[in-house]
């Protein structure tokens, strides 16, 4: 996001106006700005300060489909490293120009080791006509992914053959449907051949169901049942036994379902629930020295929500090494400068283009293995692309590295000013949403860093042009993340929430109704236990990582970290903003995030 001086221009009478320099995946940063950036980290400028001009103006004019202005401006430049990303933004425009075949083969006859070269050759086909000869397919090419070791899959391993899998699938399509006797009936209803293992995976989800639809019995002795059926069981299913036992206040039964969560092998997130609810229910009947030995379990997994829970209550000062990128330099990384791609990677960052860097980087990592991921981890923040940084982040934790700064990026494009909503939250919900991915876009069709939906782009400007191809302006970073900001402000606001940072969590993914149906159904009082019973996986989910990478934002932001406080008394949180020191000394012991 751009300074915030700048983004307050776009707010106009309540709606946010367009500004013809703000081209999807454009510029963020002044040229003299990254200029000094690149120069201060010893990276080599690649472009001439008139070509790097002279490359956003053309972006610029291509974008508002002005071609005949585009190519005089083409015709300036010297360097002609990015003319291939330049005419790919022409050929792929969702409006302003219907690409040819001959077009496309063109391209790839030239750019095919760019980027975007396999969407080329896929519509190239559509376009082909019956006289023109088939274009090879680009060379298929590793790219970097991936999401930090945080992030853990809700995906069942089920079944060894085509017949099982096919069984499973439709247990779980009747499990959506909320057709939960169905689904243990058709489980159940004659031999199926499915393991132990799978029958006991499919259980626990048909009791997840049942505590989702306030079941809590049957949801508890499914559960019950499920994790005692194979050895060592499921962490996840030992969690909802204990969350459906708690509900229907069996303590000693929840105790014991989540105690075994938390020695049972699964994932870091599942054995640090159990072992912060076991920590509890020992405090709840004075086993004192049993709860801090599971608070301590807990703690040894800081970036879950549960791990930082058990640090506050533990009063544990945590003690991260956070990495400015503003310090790092790359004098020791010039083997990245060999890798192919790396000096358009530089010149995107000088033209301003971040989606393109980050989609040559993300190339050039996911190949480049000449090259050290400490290395290539040193450019990537030199060049401002916190996407690449999560994602070699990740790949460093798979290899045993814990490098905080890369998991938990801090983009000098979001600030916070203008709609008062703090970095460290929007951060969060960026990490969250799109992995720091500017054309993240989900099946539902929500688009960009903060993944707003059409519509919402539509009601919040008052501009039809995000139907069809034109959502793809919601792509854009700056408005993006403006648009993004003023849904928060908008929940934030809104009557109901008041405020409330899980109310608000839970309406930004699912909607203020949701918030004030489940508020009402869901029948408890305990903030945690609330979000423990969400009905919908992805709103549970969001709501906890958001949660958790908040905090560690806070911490990198140097920042208290008071909502955290609440949560560990049991309390709601309210959000409060902190970035302002006004705001921060106002502050009071249970409210903020």
């Amino acid at each position: 996001m751009v300074a915030v001086s700048r983004l307050a221009a776009f707010v106009v009478a309540g709606a946010i106006a367009w500004s013809a320099a703000a081209e999807p995946n454009g510029t963020v940063k002044p040229l003299a700005q990254i200029t000094e950036e690149l120069l201060r980290a010893g990276v080599p400028l690649v472009l001439s300060r008139e070509d790097a001009a002279c490359y956003r103006r053309i972006f610029a004019l291509q974008e508002r489909g002005d071609w005949a202005a585009a190519e005089n401006e083409i015709a300036k430049l010297r360097d002609r490293v990015l003319l291939g990303h330049v005419r790919y933004q022409k050929l792929m425009h969702p409006t302003e120009y219907r690409s040819s075949f001959a077009d496309l083969a063109g391209w790839l006859d030239a750019y095919a080791d760019h980027p975007g070269a396999r969407l080329i050759h896929r519509l190239a086909l559509r376009r082909q006509g019956p006289d023109d000869a088939k274009p090879p397919p680009p060379e298929r090419v590793s790219r970097l992914g991936g999401y930090g070791p945080d992030w853990p899959s809700h995906a069942l391993k089920i079944g060894d053959t085509p017949a099982k899998r096919k069984l499973a699938q439709e247990i779980i399509r009747l499990v959506t449907r909320g057709k939960y006797d169905a689904a243990l009936s058709r489980l159940h209803s004659r031999p199926n051949n499915l393991s132990p293992e799978d029958v006991a995976q499919l259980e626990g989800r048909i009791a997840i169901g049942y505590y989702a639809d306030g079941d809590y019995w049957r949801a508890f002795t499914l559960a019950a049942a499920a994790s005692t059926s194979v050895e060592p069981g499921f962490s996840w299913i030992h969690l909802r036994a204990g969350l459906a036992a708690l509900r229907l206040d069996l303590t000693y039964s929840a105790l014991e379902h989540f105690a075994q969560a938390a020695v049972t092998p699964g994932g870091t997130w599942e054995t640090a629930s159990g072992a912060y609810w076991a920590a509890h229910i020992y405090t709840r009947i004075d086993h004192d020295d049993d709860a801090e030995a599971m608070l301590r379990t807990a703690a040894n997994f800081p970036l879950t929500l549960y791990g930082q829970l058990a640090l506050e209550e533990l009063g544990l000062t945590e003690r991260h090494n956070w990495v400015d990128r503003h310090a790092v330099t790359v004098d020791a990384a010039w083997p990245v400068f060999a890798l192919p791609g790396a000096r358009r990677a530089i010149a995107l960052v000088q033209a301003g283009r971040v989606y393109e860097a980050d989609a040559e980087f993300r190339r050039i990592a996911g190949e480049g293995r000449q090259a050290t991921d400490p290395e290539l981890l040193a450019f990537a923040m030199a060049l401002d692309l916190p996407g690449v940084q999560l994602r070699l982040g990740s790949r460093l934790g798979r290899s045993g590295t814990l490098n905080l700064s890369a998991l938990y990026p801090a983009a000098d494009w979001v600030d916070s000013a203008a709609t008062e909503i703090d970095q460290a939250l929007v951060h969060a919900i960026i990490r969250k949403e799109s992995g720091f991915h500017i054309r993240a876009k989900s099946s539902r069709g929500a688009r960009g860093l903060m993944q707003v939906l059409p519509r919402i782009g539509r009601r919040l400007t008052g501009d039809e042009r995000f139907r069809g191809p034109g959502a793809d302006y919601l792509y854009d970073p700056v408005f993006n993340l403006n648009l993004g900001q003023r849904v928060l402000r908008d929940v934030l606001d809104h009557p109901k929430i008041r405020h409330d940072l899980i109310g608000a969590l839970v309406a930004y993914n699912a909607g203020s109704r949701h918030w004030v149906a489940w508020k009402e159904n869901i029948g408890t009082d305990h903030p945690l236990l609330f979000i423990e019973s969400i009905p919908l996986l992805e709103t549970r989910w969001f709501v906890k990582r958001v949660l958790a990478s908040l905090w560690l934002y806070r911490d990198r932001f140097r920042q208290h970290k008071p909502a955290r406080v609440a949560l560990s008394h049991g309390k709601w949180p309210q959000y409060v903003p902190l970035d302002s020191e006004s705001a921060a000394e106002n502050t009071g012991f249970y409210v903020g995030s």
